[in-house]
């Protein structure tokens, strides 16, 4: 955008005479008043126009915007109606290519009636708008809205990284305030259907009250986008430094040669593989192998912890075997192993009559009782092994189950 006019502007929004003109239409800009503009033209009906306003340079001809900058050929239907009248400023010749970029100066506005023709260039019969610039020494509303207008604006353009500062100098150069309202409307990021409504307008200071409504927008939704990245920001950071810490951890073990788990922990999950245990009962296991790692395999909780492992992985979880309650056998068994005892021998026989007249129910618990060295340990093995019941010897205040 190129702001930049010598003599009293005023004479730049003198009303045209009404009727045809040749008409260069634009995909996304829109012209204001007074501003001057860098256009790169390069449709067919737009290079007939420049070409002859090369020839002509004194014709003035209309601009007027799309309403769809996909639209190749734009009819009366496809344009918006308030357009400017303009002038041509230079046309540059862009080497390589047919395209030529073109400088316009704004004049005043216009209202389309009808398109007339579209070749060899589109013609359109307008009619002129009035163009309303309050006094900038007297009018006091307009002055206020004028230095609001520019205070936002700048503020805006200082904190954006799509402007270079040459744009607020650019502004401030202009020698006359209402030339300087109709650029910042023109260099905003405002859309396409604002930037219309405040072209409609024939008094500047309506015009500039839009621009402030938008630019207002324009800021709110720069702040709602500016929240969403710097949250993803945060949230990237926070698991950035979270994979990072993880991997130091896993170097600082490798250093210390805690890198690979031992081969108690290995052990101890080859077994829980093969478990058939609930997913409860799962649960407790990783959270109690996950408590490995954090410690030191030199201090005696960490040989607590494996025993504790060693004893759930040892457990039968889910495994039932099947009952031998053969009288005849137990009683070969334990005369083969025990010479004497036949009070205890008669004991565990009338235990083992009772599990099976009542179905392998519940049942009491055998507690052998007597000095070391005299077989309750044997007895309660061989039992066991044998029926799967329940035997405790006791010794000197010590059982074993």
């Amino acid at each position: 955008m190129i702001a930049d006019y010598e003599g009293d502007p005023k004479t730049l929004i003198e009303d045209q005479e009404e009727g045809l003109y040749p008409t260069l239409c634009m995909r996304d800009i829109v012209v204001f008043p007074t501003n001057m503009t860098p256009i790169v033209v390069g449709r067919k009906e737009s290079l007939n126009l420049v070409r002859m306003l090369e020839k002509k340079p004194d014709t003035i001809f209309c601009v007027f915007c799309q309403k769809n900058k996909d639209t190749e050929s734009p009819y009366e239907e496809d344009l918006y109606p308030v357009g400017v009248f303009a002038k041509l400023i230079k046309v540059i010749k862009m080497p390589g290519t047919e395209q030529m970029s073109i400088i316009i100066q704004g004049l005043g506005r216009c209202q389309m009636k009808h398109l007339v023709q579209k070749e060899p260039y589109t013609v359109i019969d307008v009619k002129s708008l009035p163009e309303k610039w309050p006094d900038e020494n007297n009018d006091e509303l307009f002055r206020m809205l004028y230095e609001n207008f520019h205070y936002e604006a700048t503020d805006y353009i200082k904190s954006s990284a799509n402007y270079s500062d040459d744009a607020i100098q650019a502004i401030n150069e202009l020698s006359s305030i209402h030339m300087q309202c109709n650029f910042m409307c023109s260099l905003l990021p405002f859309s396409i259907e604002d930037k219309i409504k405040m072209l409609k307008e024939e008094k500047l200071s309506e015009r500039i009250m839009i621009a402030i409504r938008s630019l207002n927008k324009v800021r709110h939704l720069l702040r709602i986008q500016t929240e969403i990245e710097n949250k993803t920001h945060y949230d990237l950071d926070e698991q950035q430094k979270e994979y990072f810490l993880k991997q130091q951890i896993k170097n600082i073990k490798e250093e210390l040669g805690e890198g690979n788990a031992s081969p108690e922990k290995k052990e101890i999950l080859e077994k829980a593989k093969q478990k058939n245990w609930s997913e409860e009962t799962a649960k407790i296991f990783k959270k109690e192998i996950a408590k490995l790692d954090t410690l030191n395999p030199q201090s005696p909780d960490y040989s607590i912890q494996i025993g504790f492992l060693q004893t759930m992985v040892d457990l039968p979880w889910n495994s039932y075997t099947q009952d031998d309650l053969s009288l005849t056998r137990a009683k070969r068994i334990l005369n083969h192993d025990h010479y004497g005892m036949e009070n205890v021998k008669e004991r565990i026989l009338e235990f083992l009559a009772v599990r099976a007249l009542n179905g392998g129910g519940k049942s009491p618990i055998l507690c052998l009782y007597g000095p070391p060295g005299v077989g309750k340990t044997s007895l309660g093995q061989e039992h066991r092994s044998s029926h799967e019941a329940q035997v405790c010897t006791h010794v000197a205040g010590r059982s074993a189950r």
